[in-house]
């Protein structure tokens, strides 16, 4: 049986126990309860890291393949927020759109890549107010290997410790490899 543990750094909740998945009540009545969905192999640890997030919060998803060591990431193209910084795919959720249809979608249109998403294994929130869930995918086919021409300037395989040397990482990605090395999170 899992219950939801103290905040952790962020005003995190934590996931004290095994689940079989359902849902965490997180926030306070000063910020509004928000309810979270944890996945179905939500272990101890697991970080529900995002504070509650009221309807007019732009909700994303963060798709993260991993082949052995290394994981799919994408350089940002300069005319985008953050350009130039090192991330995971991913991307808006649209209105209506499940966030296992996003994350799909969202592949498809940044990288040409097919993929099959797994399990919700962390959410947070961004520095611009963006509320993400991210995402582990198995990749179908990616044969197509191609980075969308103005939201991606670069495709690469890193490591966890090759992205946590790049200065260019973007920050929140920064927090779920930490947390990923820390066995936070499992992928």
């Amino acid at each position: 049986m899992a219950s939801v543990g103290p905040r952790g750094p962020g005003n995190a909740r934590i996931v004290t126990g095994e689940t079989g998945g359902g849902r965490v009540v997180a926030g306070g009545a000063a910020q509004g309860a928000a309810t979270h969905e944890l996945p179905a192999r939500a272990t101890a640890g697991t970080v529900m890291n995002a504070p509650a997030t009221p309807e007019s919060v732009r909700h994303c998803v963060v798709a993260v393949a991993r082949e052995g060591s290394r994981f799919l990431v994408i350089r940002r193209g300069p005319t985008v927020r953050a350009p130039g910084t090192i991330c995971f795919p991913g991307g808006h959720v649209e209105p209506g759109e499940s966030e296992l249809d996003a994350v799909v979608r969202e592949c498809r249109e940044e990288i040409s890549i097919v993929v099959a998403p797994r399990a919700c294994v962390w959410r947070s929130l961004s520095k611009w107010g963006a509320a993400l869930a991210w995402w582990t995918v198995d990749i179908v086919d990616a044969s197509a290997l191609v980075p969308h021409p103005v939201e991606v300037a670069e495709i690469l395989w890193l490591s966890a410790e090759e992205m946590l040397d790049d200065p260019t990482l973007l920050e929140g990605n920064r927090a779920f490899i930490e947390a990923l090395a820390r066995g936070r999170v499992r992928v």
